[in-house]
């Protein structure tokens, strides 16, 4: 991989130029004034808004229906690949009543306790070669996340539950 002038040899230089890559390519100067517009609208109005004070039973203070849960799964793709854990949407989707009950439990303690699992903010993050394009210079690769499965299910539960909300 080449960078600017320098030849990225070991895997460690190599990372490190795919790194300052898509950290530059991910900039907002790269976005188009529209697109920057409708973003700080939307972080204006959901992201910097002040914070509600919830009843005890508020619609957002609930914990996780079984249904909500077997529809984050199934609003799954099964191609999807694995993140660190290797654990696969397939895995997931086929676990037994008994286990996906045991999942929610787990999901819905997460919840209350507001607890953060330290493993499924960690990617993986693997550059793929665009079809074509000359595999020395680092814009030539687009980046693929790969994700905890379990991570991505209780986001979906998440985001489905605030995106009723407001």
């Amino acid at each position: 991989l080449k960078n600017e002038n320098t030849i990225a040899i070991s895997n460690i230089e190599k990372v490190e130029v795919m790194a300052k890559h898509f950290a530059s390519v991910s900039k907002e100067k790269n976005y188009t004034k529209v697109f920057i517009r409708k973003k700080h609208k939307f972080e204006n109005k959901h992201l910097q808004s002040e914070p509600k004070i919830y009843k005890e039973n508020d619609y957002l203070n609930d914990i996780f229906a079984k249904h909500e849960l077997v529809a984050a799964i199934r609003s799954s793709k099964s191609s999807s690949a694995p993140g660190a854990d290797n654990i696969y949407y397939d895995f997931i989707k086929h676990l037994p009543n008994s286990a996906t009950a045991y999942l929610l439990k787990i999901y819905n303690q997460i919840w209350i306790e507001k607890v953060s699992i330290s493993e499924w903010k960690n990617s993986i993050v693997i550059p793929i070669l665009k079809a074509g394009e000359d595999p020395t210079k680092p814009g030539s690769y687009r980046p693929i996340a790969l994700t905890s499965v379990l991570s991505k299910i209780l986001e979906r539960m998440v985001t489905k539950t605030y995106l009723l909300s407001g």
